[in-house]
């Protein structure tokens, strides 16, 4: 199995390594996102992702059996897929059977959810602090809300909006 650029992090961290570990992913500071069970999280900081970043996560979310029902946990910050990324989600939304619920302060984020809305009609949009109402609209067990919230936290940190054990938010592009 392939371990992105936090990989090495991860093992020096002693977490799991082998075919049964997550993949966690930090390019280039924008975004990252893991896979776990049925659980897929993306974390976006507060810019846009590159082309190649957003298509590398695409083709992982392929590669990790898309078909299968997978629930999708999107924590945004203000960075949001451009017109040619939307392009791309789109089609790839055409396949996807689970929920998807999209956690942001962010009216461009908000915006480009509810467009997606026509693509996928089990997608949510709810605050940052809105845990249990995400956790909700995706049919997370108590396990599962627990091991999201672990993965948020984790997927934060290696953006590196924490320190210390608290959240610092990273500044969006709006006022």
């Amino acid at each position: 199995m392939m371990l992105g650029s936090a990989g090495s992090e991860m093992q020096r961290a002693g977490c799991a390594s082998g075919p049964r570990a997550s993949i966690i992913v930090a390019m280039s500071g924008t975004m990252t996102w893991h896979f776990e069970g049925r659980l897929f999280v993306v974390v976006h900081g507060p810019r846009d992702p590159s082309n190649l970043e957003w298509q590398r996560m695409l083709k992982e979310e392929v590669e990790r059996g898309r078909g299968q029902p997978m629930c999708t946990l999107v924590v945004s910050y203000g960075g949001s897929p451009n017109g040619e990324q939307r392009k791309l989600l789109e089609r790839q939304m055409d396949h996807n059977s689970g929920p998807t619920c999209v956690m942001t302060k962010s009216t461009i984020v908000k915006a480009i959810a509810a467009a997606l809305l026509f693509f996928n009609r089990r997608l949510k949009v709810v605050g940052l602090d809105e845990n249990a109402e995400a956790y909700s609209f995706l049919g997370l067990s108590a396990a599962e809300r627990a091991l999201a919230d672990r993965v948020r936290r984790q997927c934060e940190l290696e953006l590196g909006f924490a320190s210390g054990g608290s959240l610092t938010l990273p500044p969006t592009r709006e006022p």
